[in-house]
């Protein structure tokens, strides 16, 4: 009877259930799905056995079967692997099975004791926002949940003060963090506004500051003070609109040469037509779109959000992507949040890891050892049993207040 080497390359991936079979070539970023008959399983089985570093024996007897036959073929024609007669060859494939080395690193620095890990705990820091103030006039609806879902303000009492944050920004000096996002309430009313921006002058991240754009329509004379290198306004839009003061911030913004970005929070069809015709009318560029979730508007998340089947074999993917989703969270991993209490967290709907006085090492210490965030997979049900899996992005803010694991319209 003839044999074969049936083998898969490096740059494939195999995901299985006890259903169907998903090839993922990330190369190319074909996907191939099969169902998953008990001959063919026989094979899968043992293909991703890991002693077997992606490469079996196969004989002609089972490629007469349909399914195994139809895997193989396919595996073949995308290049994803390929099928070599053993007469031409006794020696099996050496593959290098694609391997998770980050999840190496993070289970090494569990295992460590905070005293030993040194200053490079801080390269996982690539991101930190501050909410400078919580004080503000205005009463927007969704005021207190808005700002747990995407970058926005929120309104309370407290303030931090200039000295704190000037002690916890010192310590992000000589790391990889690209940004630092400013918010409020009221950001432009912070009484140490101008001194805050002396402080971020000699910081080397970009610097966003968030600002509402009613709380700039009636403040645009403090807005110079922002025209920096390496500042940015990002004007934050929701609905309903305020016209006039809506007016009054676009006019302003295009009279200046300060460097500003626009996001409009959306919760429905609607909204979504009025933002185009802004768009349009004023010819706005630089603008980002945030869906968000009210309560009641689970439909147009479904249809507008939700991933598909389809969407999943037509998205682009890499090693990379597909190592980083099994390992950690990328919409969270490298985040921090200082709320104007003075409260560090890795995210908002999740607990407090720390205050602002404490060391950012120890911070990220905890992050990496207790916290819920940064590390947040989809390694639990219904996403561990599902071949996509890995494909997905990250579990969201938007599960947290859907209170839904999965965000796709896949049968699980």
């Amino acid at each position: 009877m003839k044999t074969y080497w049936l083998y898969l390359e490096s740059y494939t991936f195999a995901f299985a259930n006890t259903r169907e079979v998903l090839i993922v070539n990330t190369l190319s970023s074909q996907t191939i799905l099969f169902p998953l008959t008990l001959s063919l399983k026989a094979v899968i089985t043992e293909l991703l056995a890991p002693q077997n570093n992606y490469a079996i024996q196969i004989t002609e007897e089972q490629l007469k079967d349909s399914s195994v036959n139809s895997f193989v073929s396919n595996v073949r024609e995308s290049f994803s692997g390929d099928l070599i007669d053993q007469a031409e060859t006794m020696f099996k494939p050496v593959i290098l099975k694609p391997q998770l080395n980050l999840q190496r690193d993070i289970s090494k620095l569990k295992r460590e004791d905070f005293r030993s890990v040194g200053e490079n705990i801080k390269s996982y820091l690539s991101e930190l926002s501050i909410y400078v103030t919580g004080q503000c006039s205005r009463n927007c609806t969704d005021c207190k949940s808005k700002h747990k879902q995407i970058n926005w303000c929120t309104k309370n009492e407290e303030s931090l003060s200039l000295e704190k944050i000037s002690k916890f920004c010192d310590q992000i000096n000589g790391t990889q963090i690209s940004t630092i996002n400013f918010l409020g309430g009221d950001l432009l009313n912070y009484q140490k506004l101008p001194e805050l921006i002396e402080i971020t002058k000699l910081l080397n991240p970009i610097k966003r500051f968030h600002v509402h754009y009613q709380n700039i329509s009636k403040a645009t004379d403090k807005l110079a003070i922002l025209n920096q290198p390496q500042h940015e306004l990002n004007v934050l839009v929701d609905f309903p609109l305020q016209p006039v003061e809506l007016e009054q911030t676009i006019d302003y913004l295009k009279s200046t040469h300060l460097t500003h970005k626009w996001e409009f929070a959306i919760a429905n069809e609607d909204e979504y037509d009025q933002l185009e015709k802004i768009i349009d009318s004023h010819q706005l560029s630089d603008v980002k779109i945030k869906p968000f979730f009210d309560g009641s508007n689970l439909d147009f998340f479904r249809e507008n959000i939700f991933m598909s089947r389809e969407d999943l074999h037509q998205q682009e993917i890499s090693r990379k992507e597909i190592f980083a989703h099994q390992s950690l969270n990328t919409n969270h991993f490298g985040k921090l949040i200082i709320t104007s209490d003075g409260k560090v967290f890795a995210n908002l709907n999740h607990s407090q890891i720390g205050i602002i006085d404490e060391s950012i090492r120890e911070i990220l210490f905890k992050e990496m050892n207790e916290g819920t965030s940064w590390l947040k997979t989809r390694n639990t049900a219904p996403c561990s049993s599902c071949v996509y899996q890995w494909l997905c992005p990250s579990p969201s803010n938007y599960e947290e207040a859907i209170k839904k694991p999965n965000l796709c319209t896949l049968d699980l």
